[in-house]
């Protein structure tokens, strides 16, 4: 079953490049309000650097890993050559 998933579609990688860029775009405003809480109240030592630092490489490996699967899914289909179409039959049009 999962052969058949990303074996025939490329929705798999699509699906992690908005998932990793979504991810991300939620890192920056939670880095945003975890610093305005660690200057305004007392937090944990090292919770916000540990927090955001996993945060924000999480996403950028799973953003960076989609972008070059999706890459490397192009080349494969670009190098199976097959045709865009097959031409079931044809009519002498002469």
């Amino acid at each position: 079953m999962i052969d058949l998933l990303i074996s025939f579609s490329t929705a798999p990688l699509n699906a992690a490049i908005q998932l990793g860029s979504i991810i991300f775009v939620f890192t920056v405003f939670y880095s945003c309000y975890t610093l305005y809480r660690y200057f305004t109240y007392d937090m944990l030592a090292g919770y916000t650097s540990t927090i955001l630092t996993i945060a924000f490489f999480g996403s950028l490996n799973l953003l960076f890993l989609g972008l070059l699967g999706r890459y490397l899914a192009s080349i494969y289909i670009e190098v199976k050559q097959r045709p865009l179409f097959q031409v079931g039959n044809t009519y002498n049009l002469n």
